[in-house]
């Protein structure tokens, strides 16, 4: 192809990828702007490494081995790693770390600390552990795109890129695994973006397209109400969905606030390691966690048969290699190192992180009640989503309780990594989201004699003294559960006082609060500190703002408006300054330490 015919092609096209990065497999998917269809969008199922169960596979493992802690050069990721290696695993739920905990999280998450398994390498944040991971992966699928059209065209294509995050992470762990993205080199040129999605919406949105599409079986109407159930390794995400148009194309709204917890496909590998243990003791605990961790002989094992069960499951299946000193033989074999799996042990693994799912999708088809409306369908999704015994427990749930639909798509490991990239090719999103928690700020307000602290209160010089005021009030700008649009913007009236060799930055306090009754003062437990809303007003003339001389001071009254974008496109807060009707300076987020 000739240079300018190159040029001109990237002109009129971009490329838009998206990351599914999950917490123990992840996918890309990718398509170009100038294609027009779900079946155009590519999905990456060739993966180095002599790790796979087939020629083909959706994801590679969320998995990292360092070269310095093994011997090798360099970085080993995904299918890549070997057993007995030292490496990283489930590392994206560490992110979220500083959220609190949910009703419908695992209880033995906190627990189980084992190397390779909820650990981190020495000097290494999550984020680091995330970008290392990323950038390996990146490298690999950049490659993949040079080779299939060209390394000159790709170096003059623009690259929209789409990440999904859980629905209910904090923004701390949206900006993460954002920032690890970018850090690993996605979104790395100007001409190129990265924006978030939730991958709940991603799902749905490459669920409810295949079923507005001519001819299909129970295709969608308007009027329907579907459940978006997206049960991966680390978490559970729910969202309900109500249908507003299917032609000429399809538009839809979120009907309840989505659920969610971390009780994914790794809560059953952490209630195996607890069985081991009660099982065999030192004999199992004590040993490397090469053995035994993430990725070993053992857990590969263990997944071929937690994948497919109950299917091929008789009255007992052998998990191994595995050497242990306590030979129990009701629950080893001996003679080819295998720990036994009876029926009941597998159920008994499995049905409390069932009973979590279904815990999730009885309280919004009960929240979807409280508001009049019906769920018709639940659609499971996710690598767990295609476990046949999670479905045949979830569907018997959904016979006895107005005989729900269930529907599991095939490849629903696929769906939310194809469905964010179709959010980047055709802009298909709800109109309408539901807020999930409250935003608000500390603010001040007039001081109450013997009400208030006066410890907390200050003098403003521009009252000169006579109005004092106490900073210990919350006023929260959106409601969890109000209604948000690309247009949804809150603003907040904010006045600060400089003076001559002050600095020209000054921060706002950001909380959220995710239960449903928002305090009045940000020392309720379960209240988080966001971050820190910075402005910058270096670029403001002072001579354009009211001035007093106090003590001896001047001092400049600089009047902001501080607005918030919660429906934007990029999927994060987006922050702005104002005064009066023009923009002024720079306004960001620092996430909270």
């Amino acid at each position: 192809m000739a240079r300018h015919d190159i040029v001109s092609a990237s002109n009129r096209i971009k490329c838009i990828l998206s990351i599914d990065y999950g917490t123990t497999y992840t996918g890309i998917s990718y398509v170009f702007s100038n294609e027009s269809d779900l079946n155009d969008i590519s999905t990456v199922q060739t993966w180095p490494g002599e790790g796979r169960d087939r020629d083909f596979e959706w994801k590679t493992p969320t998995v990292i081995a360092y070269g310095t802690e093994n011997g090798f050069q360099g970085i080993k990721w995904g299918f890549t790693v070997e057993p007995g290696m030292v490496s990283y695993s489930w590392t994206k739920l560490l992110l979220d770390k500083n959220a609190p905990k949910g009703k419908y999280d695992d209880p033995t998450l906190a627990k189980i600390a084992r190397k390779g398994m909820l650990e981190l390498p020495r000097g290494k944040s999550a984020q680091d552990v995330c970008e290392d991971y990323l950038r390996e992966v990146r490298k690999y699928v950049f490659a993949r795109l040079d080779k299939e059209k060209g390394e000159d065209f790709m170096k003059l294509t623009p690259m929209e890129c789409w990440i999904t995050v859980p629905a209910t992470w904090l923004d701390e762990a949206q900006d993460a695994t954002r920032q690890a993205a970018i850090g690993a080199g996605f979104a790395s040129r100007t001409m190129d973006s990265i924006n978030v999605i939730p991958e709940p919406e991603a799902a749905a949105i490459c669920a409810l397209k295949k079923l507005t599409v001519p001819g299909t079986q129970d295709s969608l109407k308007t009027g329907d109400n579907i459940m978006i159930c997206d049960c991966g390794g680390g978490t559970v995400d729910l969202t309900t969905y109500s249908i507003t148009a299917t032609y000429p194309v399809l538009e839809f709204e979120e009907l309840v606030v989505g659920e969610g917890g971390k009780c994914g496909a790794t809560y059953i590998d952490r209630n195996l390691h607890t069985l081991m243990t009660q099982r065999f003791g030192d004999s199992f605990t004590k040993l490397d966690a090469k053995k035994t961790g993430p990725g070993s002989k053992f857990m590969q094992s263990f997944e071929r048969v937690k994948r497919d069960f109950p299917k091929g499951f008789d009255k007992e299946k052998g998990i191994g290699p595995l050497k242990l000193t306590s030979k129990n033989p009701a629950y080893y074999d001996d003679d080819d190192g295998t720990v036994k799996l009876s029926w009941a042990d597998m159920t008994s693994l499995f049905d409390p992180v069932i009973k979590q799912v279904i815990g999730l999708v009885e309280a919004q088809v009960l929240d979807a009640k409280g508001m009049n409306h019906s769920v018709e369908r639940i659609i499971l999704v996710g690598g767990f989503g295609d476990s046949p015994y999670l479905f045949e427990k979830l569907d018997a749930w959904c016979k006895d309780n107005g005989n729900i639909k269930l529907i599991c798509p095939p490849a629903p490991q696929a769906a939310i990594a194809r469905g964010a990239a179709l959010r980047g090719l055709a802009g298909t999103a709800p109109s309408l989201k539901k807020q999930r928690r409250h935003y608000g700020y500390e603010v001040g307000r007039p001081f109450v004699a013997g009400v208030d602290d006066a410890s907390k209160a200050y003098n403003d010089p521009f009252t000169e003294g006579l109005d004092k005021r106490n900073i210990a009030e919350m006023n929260w700008k959106i409601a969890k559960g109000e209604s948000v649009t690309t247009k949804t913007v809150r603003s907040q009236s904010v006045y600060f006082t400089h003076t001559n060799g002050d600095k020209t930055t000054r921060s706002l306090e950001l909380f959220s609060y995710n239960l449903d009754i928002a305090p009045l003062s940000t020392g309720h437990d379960r209240v988080v500190k966001v971050g820190e809303v910075k402005v910058d007003f270096s670029s403001v003339d002072l001579n354009t703002v009211p001035s007093v001389v106090s003590g001896g001071l001047k001092y400049y009254r600089m009047d902001f408006v501080i607005k918030i974008e919660f429906g934007a496109v990029k999927g994060i807060l987006v922050f702005s300054s104002w005064i009066g009707d023009r923009q002024v300076g720079t306004a960001s987020l620092s996430f909270a330490k």
